[in-house]
């Protein structure tokens, strides 16, 4: 996150770290959709899948943890002189902590093996609203 911050800027680094999770994310679904089937454990296509599959979910996290110190490190910088900031800073971890209920809720609806490509589409959804937010002002 710092060298991107010192390229890009603080905005613009978090516009490309949550672009670059979503990007990284989409591999991460399309291996549960499309990889091979249990018949297949055993076989490279099997080893190949397993593989893109954990080293894109990997970078997705990377960049997750990048766009977080990026809004955070905005946050503080524009709430720096704010008569209030105690009560945004509240708000936002009241929101964290509802999303985080939420996440929960939706990994124990969806708890068996073959449901988590439902759980792995949701969070795709979820960042790609994000993204699509990005713009909103």
């Amino acid at each position: 996150m710092p060298i991107l911050e010192k390229r890009l800027g603080l905005v613009r680094a978090g516009a490309w770290s949550i672009w670059c999770e979503t990007a990284s994310l989409l591999p991460v679904v399309l291996c549960l959709y499309v990889g091979p089937g249990p018949s297949a454990a055993s076989s490279l296509p099997s080893i190949i899948n397993t593989l893109i599959f954990f080293a894109t979910l990997s970078l997705s996290r990377l960049w997750l943890y990048c766009f977080d110190l990026v809004q955070l490190q905005s946050l503080l910088v524009a709430l720096e002189h704010h008569p209030r900031r105690s009560e945004f800073a509240a708000m936002q971890v009241t929101l964290e902590n509802v999303f985080d209920l939420a996440k929960y809720l939706v990994v124990l609806g969806f708890n068996k093996p073959e449901q988590f490509k439902w759980t792995a589409l949701i969070s795709l959804l979820a960042v790609f609203v994000a993204v699509s937010l990005l713009g909103v002002e």
